[in-house]
């Protein structure tokens, strides 16, 4: 049986080019057309001609308006909706739930706070001195072994767990640089500087006291990148009687004037200079360690320089920075140097009685130079130790606030358990519940990120203020610290979003809808969490305590001598040295005549001692801080004479030739039976002992009484000090101001009181301890909010087992003892965990002092008392709530 004809159609690419062009709408119709005109031409024409015509008609509707109507399917991705749905639940759940969002915002916004600011402040101090050009080729010149020398003011907060080099000096001799530059190929250039002089400035008929003058070589613009607004780098500094001024002390002497070529006044000791400003420098970049403010040329008269004889080490006062050449050794270089160092200071060393081979120079990068654990650094000196102990409370500060978060997530979870069901009868699978649970933890921890960043802002000045730093808030806003905060927002939901969602999600959604599943948190991860957020907050507030009782003994102890109301006018920062014979005289007179002054002496002040010497005794090196006191200084001081005499003027040779000293008891240990008082000392140059006296502190109490002596230099006086009567302090100092702007010039008088200088001393230690009790006090506040969701938790879970007990008779106490008796368990056993931490801790930072408390139960019975109590608040409201809430009610919801 033969097969039918088949029937003939059109171009198939054709049909398929009309399904693409053509509307959807319109295919059927347009098409069923064209087919059943192709197949009338067909016997009119022919097949061929006919399928042409077809071909034709189907171009026909490749215009552009075919194009733009049509409206081919899409496929729209369903994440991209799956998502806008997440965002719309979970803003709909923060709105639900207002105070549990606004608590949990509250503490994640102030964590991300807190980390950013002192993620600005690490970077902030790593970045130091890199922004030099040449950076990577300056080095500081140092030397090494002759001797330790003692810090004045406080270590920072657990210094002792870094080891400083006290026997390396950041200053060396003036005339060691010209020999090192002539001799060393490999060094391109040497600049010298002597930072924080302090003159009076004149400009006109206006005086200024200023701080912050460098001493600098001409060649400072090509070492260093400090800009320099106005005038040429390459001769700014090349006439000894020139000055630059930072831009900020150019607006305050000339107000609006262009201040280059204008005279300057430095109003000095005994004689004033004139200099002509030559530059404006920008103001010292905040992560620059040079602080300077005015910058004179180091040949200048305000120099001393020129005075300093040649490889003396007792002339230790300018700062080298050394340029070397790239292509340096550094190790067969370090090697050199020492070598060097040996033989240009040989005949010194064998004079002081110190081996040669013990002395050595070295170089420290100068990135490396603002973290480096040495004393007499830079004005602007840093800490490894602080950059780790801030990283440290901010981890506990983000674990605190993380373990916080999940709490409370947990506790309102139970909320959402109908919903999860929901979502899982209409298909849902766990990833996605997962997903929208841990969208919505993204979303909160952006927020407070958000939130962080204008706390951070508000908190920028407070944060510069304890911390001394000079942060500025473009670098809250750089792309890095962006990044990091990102960073930071997707580890934190990360965290704190997986465990709740993984939860939530696992529950089956039978029993759900059915009601018969009761929402139960793991026990042991849930105390887990208990114990260690409220270990990390007793182990703070322990750490406080312990801070502030040292401090307080710090502040409280007898140093020896009496610091109350001790006025000191410091005449070299007054430029009075010269004057100071006369200055004294001046004040001891006007003393007998006003009562409200009760004694005045010239000498030292006990926070700064004016002069270190270096000696060689029993066949070691010394270093002893030589202190400078008038006759009346040990009287008025109260210092205790322990055997012998004072100085006195009926004693002629006591000021005279080698002079008299009083010597402390350490000094008097030190040199053993080699000199008696009443002879002549050959270890300590041959001056006469004629006193010795009980040890005084005359530097921090982080480290012991180191030897010391007393003399009197009537041609040297750095200070006068006034014993004040207490009552009418202000107008006695009204009084001495103006017998000091009679007798001298004019001049303003610049001031301190003892008792203040010494406080400052402790500056640190303070900031450290403001630091540490800030972030114990949040801690506590974000570890109050989490037990607060605990027990609320613990309430919901137990409601039918409560409803029970009350029907039985059980009693609010009871109620509250039953609900609460886990939590205080916990807290007593977070009290062990943090009770041998924070007194390892509190033990080695207490090392740091020489003089210190004891670490007695009392400070840790009352801190873990005080941790309870807060504890048993923050319990108590849930508790008391669920405690007194109708059982009949809590059995119909269970």
């Amino acid at each position: 049986m033969s097969e039918p004809n088949k029937l003939p159609s059109p171009p198939s690419w054709a049909s398929k080019l009309l399904e693409w062009v053509c509307p959807d709408e319109l295919l059927e119709e347009i098409g069923g057309d064209l087919q059943e005109l192709f197949e009338e031409r067909i016997e009119e024409v022919g097949e061929k001609q006919a399928g042409r015509e077809y071909v034709l008609a189907v171009l026909g509707y490749c215009r552009p308006f075919a194009f733009k109507k049509q409206t081919k399917p899409t496929t729209k991705p369903l994440y991209t909706d799956m998502l806008l749905n997440y965002i719309k639940i979970a803003l709909r759940s923060f709105q639900k739930n207002r105070i549990y969002s606004f608590i949990n915002l509250t503490g994640l916004s102030v964590a991300c706070a807190f980390c950013l600011l002192v993620y600005t402040f690490v970077q902030h101090e790593l970045s130091f001195d890199r922004f030099h050009q040449k950076a990577s080729s300056l080095y500081r010149l140092e030397i090494k072994g002759l001797g330790e020398v003692a810090e004045m003011g406080t270590r920072s907060f657990l210094s002792n767990l870094t080891t400083p080099d006290k026997s390396r000096l950041t200053r060396v001799t003036p005339d060691l640089a010209p020999e090192l530059q002539a001799i060393f190929p490999e060094v391109k250039q040497i600049s010298r500087l002597m930072d924080n002089y302090k003159q009076i400035m004149g400009v006109g008929d206006k005086r200024f006291h200023q701080d912050n003058i460098y001493l600098a070589d001409s060649n400072f613009f090509d070492v260093f990148s400090f800009r320099l607004l106005k005038g040429n780098p390459k001769t700014a500094l090349s006439d000894p009687q020139s000055i630059v001024l930072s831009e900020k002390v150019a607006l305050r002497y000339f107000g609006g004037k262009d201040p280059i070529g204008q005279r300057i006044d430095v109003l000095g000791d005994g004689a004033n200079h004139i200099f002509t400003v030559t530059g404006i420098v920008e103001n010292a970049p905040s992560n620059s360690s040079l602080a300077y403010e005015v910058l004179v040329p180091l040949n200048s008269k305000l120099s001393p320089v020129s005075l300093a004889p040649k490889q003396n080490l007792n002339m230790l006062f300018t700062m080298c920075i050394v340029e070397l050449d790239a292509k340096t050794d550094i190790a067969a270089f370090k090697h050199k140097l020492k070598t060097f160092g040996q033989n240009y200071y040989k005949d010194e060393l064998v004079k002081r009685n110190v081996p040669i081979e013990r002395l050595s120079l070295v170089l420290t990068p100068l990135t490396e130079t603002h973290l480096d654990s040495i004393p007499w650094g830079w004005p602007r000196m840093g800490k490894k130790l602080n950059i780790y102990v801030l990283s440290l409370i901010t981890l506990f500060v983000l674990v605190i606030a993380s373990l916080n978060y999940i709490f409370l997530s947990l506790s309102h979870a139970s909320a959402r358990l109908q919903e999860m069901g929901v979502r899982k009868v209409n298909g849902a699978s766990r990833l996605q519940l997962i997903m929208q649970l841990w969208t919505e933890t993204f979303m909160l921890v952006l927020f407070s990120m958000g939130a962080g960043f204008i706390l951070s802002y508000l908190l920028l000045p407070v944060f510069n203020t304890l911390l001394d730093s000079g942060l500025e808030t473009h670098l809250l806003y750089s792309l890095p610290a962006i990044g990091a905060a990102l960073m930071l927002a997707f580890v934190i939901s990360l965290l704190t979003g997986i465990y709740p969602a993984l939860l939530l999600s696992a529950y089956n959604p039978v029993r759900l809808l059915k009601r018969h599943s009761t929402y139960r948190i793991n026990p042991t991860l849930s105390r887990f969490m208990v114990v260690v957020q409220y270990a990390l907050c007793l182990f703070l507030v322990i750490t406080t305590v312990i801070m502030k009782e040292q401090f307080n003994y710090l502040t409280h102890k007898n140093l020896g001598f009496d610091k109350e109301n001790l006025l000191v006018i410091n005449l070299m920062e007054n430029q009075s040295m010269s004057k100071g014979a006369f200055l004294l005289d001046k004040f001891k007179a006007m003393a007998r005549t006003q009562p409200d002054i009760v004694a005045v002496s010239g000498g030292d002040n006990m926070t700064r001692p004016s002069m270190i010497v270096f000696f060689t005794i029993n066949n070691q090196p010394a270093v002893i801080n030589k202190l400078s006191g008038d006759y009346d200084y040990v009287q008025m001081m109260g210092l205790h004479m322990m055997e012998g005499r004072t100085i006195s003027p009926q004693f002629p040779t006591d000021t005279s030739g080698t002079g008299a000293i009083i010597i402390n008891e350490q000094l008097a240990k030190l040199i053993g039976n080699n000199c008696k008082v009443g002879t002549p000392c050959k270890e300590l140059d041959n001056a006469v002992i004629v006193g010795i006296v009980k040890d005084f502190h005359f530097a921090s109490l982080s480290q012991p009484i180191g030897p010391a002596m007393l003399h009197y230099n009537p041609k040297y006086i750095p200070n006068i000090l006034i014993k004040i009567r207490p009552g009418n302090i202000p107008a006695t100092i009204a009084s001495i101001e103006q017998t000091w702007k009679q007798v001298n010039e004019g001049r303003p008088l610049n001031y301190t009181f003892m008792d203040e200088d010494i406080a400052n001393m402790y500056q640190a230690q303070q900031t450290w301890m403001n630091i540490i009790e800030a972030a114990s006090w949040f801690a506590i506040l974000v570890a109050c909010l989490g037990l607060f969701g605990l027990s609320g938790l613990n309430a919901v879970n137990r409601t039918k087992e409560i409803g029970i007990r009350k029907i039985l008779g059980a009693s609010v106490g009871q109620i509250f003892l039953l609900l609460n008796t886990v939590t205080i368990r916990l807290a007593f056993v977070s009290f062990l965990i943090a009770f041998p931490l924070a007194y390892y801790i509190g033990y080695h930072w207490l090392e740091d002092f020489t003089y210190r408390i004891d670490m007695s139960w009392k400070i840790f019975a009352i801190a873990g008392a005080a941790g309870l109590l807060i504890v048993l608040i923050a319990v108590s409201y849930y508790s008391i709530k669920a405690a007194i809430a109708n059982p009949v009610n809590s059995l119909r919801n269970e």
